[in-house]
């Protein structure tokens, strides 16, 4: 299945390179752009769809950016809400997060999870804001509980 994705990956990025018609440091930039578009349409598909989240996202200007809100009802499970797979974002790397969670009971949080994996960013309730700078590769903002009782309200931009 693996083998497949990636064979689709290279033939879409071949194709591309045909159709765009580059020759020397355009064919490289060509070929990593193609590839970076290939990957950020592709981890779209990653995110927690519309009809299986437990509140309401409205979406900003791409798959990092926009508000989420939800009241939670013994919620045991995670929530990818923002983010995706890239090798630089075409509006910048850098994000602000605004939120604020509570929990009244069981556990709830908010992380960010980038290919070093999970970094806690709120664990029960609280507020912030935070500055948030994507790296190359995986970048979600996910949210988490385990028996959560509460609610949940962010912006990304």
């Amino acid at each position: 299945m693996l083998k497949r994705f990636f064979a689709g990956i290279c033939l879409l990025l071949g194709v591309g390179l045909l159709l765009g018609g580059c020759s020397g440091k355009s064919c490289k930039d060509t070929f990593i752009s193609a590839y970076n578009d290939s990957l950020q349409f592709i981890s779209g598909f990653s995110l927690t769809s519309d009809n299986d989240l437990a509140g309401t996202r409205q979406k900003g200007e791409d798959n990092y950016t926009g508000s989420y809100q939800a009241d939670y009802l013994d919620f045991t499970d995670q929530e990818i809400l923002f983010g995706g797979t890239g090798l630089e974002r075409e509006t910048g790397n850098q994000l602000t997060v605004t939120f604020s969670l509570q929990v009244d009971s069981g556990e709830g949080g908010l992380y960010w999870l980038n290919k070093e994996g999970p970094h806690p960013l709120q664990q029960g309730s609280g507020s912030g804001t935070l500055q948030i700078q994507l790296s190359d590769g995986d970048n979600y903002l996910v949210s988490a509980g385990k028996g959560w009782t509460g609610s949940i309200s962010l912006t990304v931009s």
